[in-house]
């Protein structure tokens, strides 16, 4: 293990740009911050190695989470001018540690006469006045002191490009869809759902579903992306199959609206699925790749929009402020169950308004008028 440790430092002392990732993972009562690396070798091939997976103990506050990824960088003898990136979620603690103990990018113009660009780092430092106290007796790799001493500060920040689709299509898709039409059938739909995946959680039931079936089913988890509209998809190919497994797990059954809904859910979620697990990619995906995957993302679900899927249709023609019957032509399924239950007439006056025409043809003038050219003629 020693060896290996060297000889990672020996080499990260060799790499011109460095971007690291980090997290913190929690599991049995314990926590641990993981930190990889990742450069691209002269052959253009990605390299990945795990720096650290550390026991994190006490609280995950912004300070300590500098502090630690500092000690790492330290241990490692990277430089600030080597680490390009480090990449992180969306979570809160990471954002303000990257805010307060972080570095901006600039570039300026040399005035020589190549005229080469060269990148100038402008350090942004906010401290924390009410952990001051703290700060002054910590350990000498706390962030406090690293900064106070400028020695290194927390490199360039990147928020996870899949983490950030991943809330598009999980918190974002739920306030959207708050006071919709189309919450009340969602909800219903993968409550079901829900109770199915639970279902194949005991030992018991899961052996009827594997009966059923004929193989376990994918339960979702909300810390691994994609993992819903997976376990979803799974569902929909034995769609046939579902209310008699319901029937023997003694759950509720489908409404035969509720697969059509989850098929559309799919359909819509499938863009962002497919750019999700691009983005995930480590040897085949670079950063240059991120805007060009989001535009093509962009452009689909657009597409997506112009079919006017049933449920999503049915939500924006509510919303829609026409009174305008025309209108209906932009909704083809709305107008399509329009005709269908607006056939009908309310009364039965056409008929009526029919004998008062034809009593003016049956008029005493016209007594030789034969039936037939008497129907003829109405």
């Amino acid at each position: 293990y020693n060896h290996t440790v060297e000889h990672l430092k020996q080499t990260l002392q060799n790499i011109n740009y460095i971007s690291t990732t980090a997290d913190i993972w929690s599991t049995k009562h314990k926590s641990f911050m993981g930190v990889t690396a990742h450069w691209i070798n002269q052959d253009l091939k990605r390299c990945s190695y795990v720096l650290e997976c550390r026991r994190f103990k006490g609280t995950h506050s912004y300070d300590r989470i500098a502090e630690m990824l500092l000690d790492i960088f330290s241990e490692y003898g990277l430089k600030h001018e080597q680490i390009v990136s480090t990449i992180t979620d969306n979570g809160s603690n990471f954002v303000k540690a990257f805010a307060e103990f972080g570095i901006t990018h600039g570039t300026a113009i040399d005035d020589s006469d190549d005229e080469e660009i060269k990148e100038t780092i402008e350090f942004e430092i906010i401290p924390d006045e009410s952990n001051a106290t703290t700060h002054q007796t910590s350990t000498p790799y706390s962030a406090k002191n690293l900064i106070n001493n400028n020695n290194f500060l927390l490199p360039h920040h990147l928020r996870c490009a899949s983490h950030t689709l991943n809330l598009l299509a999980t918190t974002d898709f739920f306030n959207a869809l708050k006071g919709s039409t189309a919450s009340r059938i969602h909800y219903s739909v993968f409550g079901k759902c829900t109770a199915l995946w639970n279902a194949s959680r005991g030992p018991k039931s899961s052996e009827i579903i594997h009966d059923a079936l004929g193989c376990s089913l994918t339960y979702p988890c909300p810390t691994r992306w994609n993992s819903l509209y997976d376990a979803t998809i799974q569902l929909l190919k034995y769609k046939t199959k579902l209310n008699d497994l319901n029937l023997k797990l003694n759950l509720c059954a489908f409404k035969e609206i509720e697969p059509e809904y989850l098929e559309e859910f799919c359909l819509l979620m499938k863009p962002i699925a497919t750019a999700l697990d691009y983005l995930q990619k480590e040897k085949d995906c670079f950063y240059g790749q991120l805007l060009p995957t989001l535009f093509s993302l962009k452009q689909r679900l657009q597409n997506l929009q112009e079919k006017n899927l049933r449920h999503t249709e049915f939500a924006s023609f509510i919303n829609d402020k026409s009174k305008s019957l025309s209108s209906l032509n932009t909704y083809p399924s709305v107008k399509k169950l329009f005709i269908r239950f607006n056939t009908s007439l309310c009364s039965s006056a056409a008929v009526e308004r029919l004998f008062s025409f034809a009593g003016f043809i049956q008029s005493p003038t016209r007594q030789s008028l034969s039936d037939k050219c008497f129907q003829k003629l109405i």
